[in-house]
């Protein structure tokens, strides 16, 4: 996949995990359960990515009151008073009002749309297209699915499926892909929504090429500034035989909750324990090569960085907060789960989140 092609994915994946809605909350359950029936003609068991987005698991009141306990636990924790945090309650309140005015009205744009869900599925790592595919009634939804994407400033065109209806971002490359495309089984993505799935976005990933996805991220990076093919070549030192036991990747993000939950799935325990092992490795690169040459430190001057030494300090934090956001081996298999209630959960993601203003 092209970084340009990553991009719209993180954006198409980003605008449909904010849609929220609360009219069908409770049949999220058997919503999810059932997913893969309305996908089985446009999968089978080389499919490398398939992404739902559920428009009925985010509940807008479950969401504020998530916000505002972890806002004040925040303020909390850096030693606020009751009264500072009543103020910064209440204006950190107002942000939230806005946000359910937005809601209500994106909902009644989304009722009367009647689209409960809706897949990107892309069947192997090296396609220049993605298929959106919203399950339905073709002649109910498709203009005003159209709208919907096309006020999402998406550069999407219509194609013909069998159920509901679907669009793609480039119509030649998409025939070519699904030319002699025939559709069986995939019993891992089908246990994945019945068994693991939740949440509002939902993640189905297999055989990955970790060589192919750092050399489109290194493209990426370098168009920002930000990567050399230095980087490049010593990130994708031994990755060659990763897809040979790799099996799959999943993801839930529960939105209410703000709590984010996946595994990775290897074909032993020993290799699942090595891929633990090289993903450490992997952080302590990445934070070396951002302090290659010194560092600095977000929101404080070179002159007090480097008289008190803080770029060393950020580097073993952010060395840190990586190693505690690996996943733990379960069997063959690397599991995480992160919610607000996690072990220094707020703290770590903050100075991962800064890992671009070392």
């Amino acid at each position: 996949m092209t970084p340009k092609y990553l991009t719209f994915l993180s954006l198409l994946v980003g605008v449909c995990a904010l849609v929220p809605t609360a009219l069908f909350a409770q049949d999220a359950p058997s919503l999810v359960a059932t997913a893969y029936s309305r996908i089985e003609d446009q999968v089978n068991d080389k499919t490398f990515l398939v992404v739902r987005i559920d428009l009925t698991a985010i509940d807008p009141q479950t969401f504020a009151k998530t916000l505002d306990a972890v806002y004040v636990r925040f303020l909390k924790e850096r030693g606020f008073n009751a009264a500072k945090i009543k103020t910064c309650r209440r204006e950190f309140n107002v942000a939230v009002d806005a946000i359910r005015e937005g809601v209500e009205a994106f909902e009644q744009f989304r009722s009367a749309l009647n689209v409960r869900e809706i897949f990107i599925i892309v069947q192997d790592q090296s396609d220049k297209s993605a298929r959106i595919v919203i399950p339905g009634s073709q002649k109910e939804i498709e203009k005003q699915a159209a709208m919907l994407l096309a006020a999402a400033d998406f550069d999407l065109k219509p194609i013909k499926v069998a159920k509901g209806c679907a669009f793609t971002t480039d119509v030649e490359a998409d025939a070519a892909v699904y030319k002699n495309f025939k559709p069986n089984v995939n019993p891992q993505l089908k246990r994945f929504y019945q068994v693991d799935a939740s949440g509002a976005v939902q993640v189905f990933c297999s055989r990955l090429d970790l060589k192919t996805f750092y050399k489109n991220a290194h493209e990426f990076l370098a168009k920002a500034g930000g990567a050399t093919a230095d980087s490049y070549e010593e990130f994708t030192t031994g990755t060659d035989s990763f897809k040979s036991y790799f099996q799959q990747f999943n993801v839930s993000i529960d939105v209410n909750r703000l709590a984010i939950k996946g595994s990775i799935g290897f074909t032993t325990p020993e290799r699942a324990e090595a891929a633990r092992n090289s993903l450490a490795a992997l952080g302590d690169k990445i934070v070396d090569a951002l302090y290659a040459d010194g560092g600095t430190v977000f929101g404080v001057s070179e002159s007090v960085a480097k008289e008190y030494n803080l770029a060393a300090l950020g580097r073993e934090i952010k060395r840190a907060s990586l190693k505690a956001a690996l996943p733990k081996r379960s069997g063959a298999s690397l599991r995480f789960e992160f919610t607000p209630d996690s072990e220094n959960f707020w703290s770590n993601a903050f100075a991962i989140a800064l890992m671009v203003s070392p």
